[in-house]
């Protein structure tokens, strides 16, 4: 069973991944630190598929990889977090389940990890280029050394604005983890206990689901056991969908120094 600690929760009674509505009762957004906002939403009739999110400005928030070294000494995304004094964080890119390896490319504090591989169209990369966070394909990245933070991940959900991902016979509705942006200085990672990759595509794009942020790129992170998503208030209030197993990287959010 999932277990979320949280002290308040914010329903959405809501929408049909299929385009049907709902009228909807809204709650605000919980507030955290350095302006960002934590958000818990019902995104079907039943209330059984639900998203944890925390929007933030890139302006206010930095963005850091913290990776683990080896699966026997690993903390969860609650601990690790605690432990940096991060204000929320989630679950990073992929890993090798056989050594507890980097997947790709990863880029922790400017010291590069891997090698990026031959990659498909739809893969991409969540990054910090010349201080500005970004989402990238894989590809078509270059100039390395300008990216002190990275973590290669796909597919690639939403892009101008449109989910570019189709439907495919028979996908897995499980645990997904994923980072969006609207292109304009305003960012979300979020967690989803159950969703297909197309369905939480379409979800994304739609706008009207989680409106405090208007859906320009997504990218999906690692999913399945891996997703979970850590933060807490001004106050300690901690806000939680924790992780079933041990993950290799974490997205870290730091307030922004002055």
């Amino acid at each position: 069973m999932h277990r979320l600690y949280q002290h308040r929760i914010i329903t959405l009674v809501a929408l049909l991944l299929s385009g049907c509505s709902a009228d909807a009762e809204r709650e605000a957004p919980l507030p955290l630190t350095a302006g960002a906002l934590f958000l818990n939403r019902s995104v079907s009739d039943d209330g059984q598929v639900k998203v944890w999110a925390v929007v933030f400005s890139e302006n206010e928030v930095e963005m850091h990889v913290i990776e683990q070294a080896d699966r026997n000494t690993a903390l969860s995304i609650a601990d690790i977090l605690t432990h940096a004094n991060a204000l929320a964080g989630c679950n990073g890119g992929y890993y090798k389940m056989r050594d507890f390896g980097v997947y790709g490319l990863q880029i922790s504090r400017g010291v590069p990890k891997g090698e990026i591989g031959d990659v498909s169209e739809r893969e991409g990369a969540f990054l910090v280029r010349n201080g500005k966070l970004g989402i990238e394909r894989a590809r078509n990245l270059s100039a390395i050394n300008e990216i002190s933070e990275m973590v290669q991940c796909s597919p690639l959900l939403v892009e101008q604005g449109r989910a570019v991902l189709p439907s495919a016979p028979d996908e897995p509705e499980v645990r997904r983890t994923f980072v969006a942006t609207d292109g304009k200085g305003k960012w979300m990672i979020g967690t989803c206990n159950r969703i297909s990759l197309s369905g939480l595509a379409r979800l994304l794009a739609r706008g009207d689901v989680i409106s405090e942020l208007r859906t320009e790129t997504a990218m999906n992170l690692d999913g399945g056991p891996s997703s979970g998503l850590w933060s807490h208030d001004a106050k300690g209030q901690v806000f939680e969908f924790k992780e079933a197993s041990k993950v290799k990287n974490v997205i870290a959010l730091f307030a922004r120094k002055n």
